[in-house]
C-alpha cells in the first residue's frame, strides 16, 4: 500500500501549482470594476501588470477600464503592449486599430505587420 501511496504523493506535489502572484491586485481590480470604481480597478490592474508584465489578459483587461474613464491614448498604448504578447487576439488587434484611429495616432510599422499577417 505504501508503494503505491508514495509515488501519487510525488505526482501531486509535481503537479501542484505555484500561487499567482497577481492574484492579489488582480482580485482587488475585479472588486473594484465590479463596484465600478475604476480608479481602484485601474490601479490595481497596473500592479498586476508591475507584477506580471507579459500576460496580456492583465494589459486587456487594464485597456478597457482605462476607456471606461475616458483615456483613450492610455487604452491604446495598453492593447499595443497586449498585442505584442499575444498577437493571436484579433479582438486586441481590432482594438488598438479603432484607438489609432480615433486618437489620430499613426499605427507604428511593428503594430502594423502583427496586424497584416492575420
Amino acid at each position: 500500500m505504501i508503494r503505491l501511496w508514495l509515488p501519487l504523493m510525488v505526482a501531486g506535489m509535481l503537479w501542484a501549482q505555484a500561487p499567482d502572484p497577481a492574484y492579489a491586485p488582480l482580485d482587488r481590480a475585479y472588486a473594484a470594476l465590479r463596484a465600478k470604481q475604476y480608479d481602484q480597478a485601474i490601479t490595481g490592474f497596473q500592479q498586476a501588470v508591475t507584477i506580471a508584465p507579459a500576460r496580456a489578459a492583465i494589459r486587456k483587461d487594464l485597456a478597457y477600464t482605462l476607456l471606461k474613464v475616458g483615456e483613450t491614448v492610455a487604452a491604446r498604448e495598453q492593447f499595443a503592449e497586449a498585442m505584442a504578447l499575444d498577437a493571436a487576439d484579433d479582438q486586441v488587434a481590432l482594438e488598438y486599430a479603432f484607438l489609432c484611429y480615433e486618437t489620430k495616432e499613426p499605427r507604428s510599422e511593428e503594430h502594423t505587420s502583427e496586424l497584416q499577417s492575420h
